[in-house]
């Protein structure tokens, strides 16, 4: 453990957290939280609230007063700092608690995702502009520029570039501070920027930063409103009755939710664009192409014959078995989307009659089982968007994955092929 002359502590001391956290060699930052009134972490240790579980982060230090609200808060409330060996994994967490977590940015910053926390900066909400028109920026503090040797509540981001620091990195850096304002700047000093996506044009050639780095669109902290929130689900869910009702086709019906959307401001048009994944509508339009290749071609009745050559000894559920687990394995590596659309014409296939010993199952069973191993494959992280989405917050691994995805995946085919086939059972040939 090294230590400043000063005793300062330095990032490397890292006090509670996970055992899988690298100081040496990398660019780790400094992120701290402030605690609210309403947040569920008040009132639990820092073991109970998950704090010192989270992959690749760690908590350094805690800042807090004696009272039990932001309410309560007075200039000349006592500041205490908690680091080192008085900072344990019992440490109870009150609202007003200034939690400072170091680890490398990507899974630093799922700290937001927390319940009840902002960033410890007031400058936040001083920053001009809607919050969906925010984004995220790293800059490099250049060494000519005149900002060196200065605290940040001395320079004023926001006033001067409108923006605020919400995490800052340097090799060595001094976490004995109380609040990131009091941090004097060092060239090669990486300042993390919640601005406006005007930021990177307006300033990107500034002699006070060696690199800008626009890092992901929107607030840290997004504001929930409850009444755009209403909005949103109420035309979704009116989009999908429609829909089922067979008023509306949903491909229409998307395009003019989407657009209700960006009229009302609820999102931007630029929001919009950066919905759409354009690699995964390629992929998806080459396997429409493949997939009437196969049909035209007499290929998807080859591979279905095949098929049905191994899983027939099984009967009805055997067939049903057989099409769920090519369909999942399949799912496992490219997208379900094009996973379907890609083995459809081999399910279609499967409800054909081929002759008089040949096992078929019914069009509808083919095409519902198609549709759930398609788009339940729990057994990759790539194998459906949700798994991605929960990987990082979660802390989940590839080998995580596997080991209850597969046993997972077992069980919901088991379930899906029995009861498609008594719901929709075989006429035969």
């Amino acid at each position: 453990e090294r230590e400043r002359d000063s005793g300062e502590a330095v990032l490397g001391n890292a006090i509670v957290g996970s055992v899988d956290v690298d100081f040496e060699g990398k660019q780790n930052f400094v992120l701290p939280i402030l605690v609210t009134d309403n947040s569920a972490l008040v009132g639990s240790t820092l073991k109970q609230n998950g704090l010192v579980d989270m992959q690749g982060v760690m908590v350094t230090k805690v800042c807090t007063r004696d009272m039990k609200s932001l309410s309560e808060l007075e200039a000349g409330d006592e500041l205490v700092i908690i680091e080192g060996e008085n900072l344990t994994q019992e440490y109870v967490v009150k609202a007003g608690d200034t939690i400072y977590f170091c680890g490398l940015w990507e899974p630093v910053q799922t700290v937001f995702a927390l319940d009840g926390v902002v960033p410890a900066t007031i400058s936040i909400s001083q920053v001009k502009g809607k919050r969906y028109d925010r984004c995220i920026v790293h800059v490099v503090l250049a060494k000519r520029s005149e900002y060196v040797g200065k605290t940040l509540a001395e320079i004023n981001m926001v006033e001067i570039f409108n923006a605020a620091v919400v995490a800052i990195s340097r090799q060595d850096f001094p976490v004995k501070v109380s609040d990131l304002e009091e941090v004097v700047l060092c060239a090669g000093d990486v300042l993390v920027l919640e601005t406006t996506v005007k930021f990177v044009e307006e300033h990107g050639t500034s002699p006070h930063f060696a690199l800008v780095s626009e890092k992901r669109k929107g607030s840290l902290t997004p504001r929930r409103v409850s009444f755009s929130m209403f909005f949103v689900c109420s035309l979704a869910v009116l989009m999908i009755a429609l829909s089922a009702a067979d008023v509306l086709n949903l491909l229409p019906g998307g395009f003019l939710v989407a657009s209700t959307y960006i009229l009302f401001g609820v999102m931007t048009w630029a929001q919009a664009k950066g919905a759409v994944n354009v690699d995964v509508l390629f992929v998806i339009a080459a396997a429409f192409a493949l997939g009437n290749a196969l049909q035209d071609t007499c290929a998807a009745n080859t591979i279905a014959e095949s098929l049905l050559a191994i899983f027939e000894v099984g009967g009805e559920l055997g067939v049903l078995f057989g099409l769920y687990i090519s369909v999942a394995m399949m799912s496992a590596v490219i997208s379900n989307s094009a996973c379907v659309t890609l083995m459809y014409p081999i399910a279609k296939e499967f409800s054909i009659c081929h002759g008089d010993e040949t096992v078929v199952i019914s069009y509808q069973a083919a095409v519902f089982t198609l549709m759930l191993a398609g788009s339940a494959c729990f057994a990759t992280p790539i194998g459906y968007q949700t798994n991605l989405m929960v990987m990082t917050p979660g802390n989940y691994s590839t080998l995580d994955f596997i080991k209850f995805g597969i046993p997972l995946t077992f069980v919901n085919m088991v379930v899906v092929c029995i009861l498609v086939r008594y719901i929709w059972p075989s006429d035969g040939c």
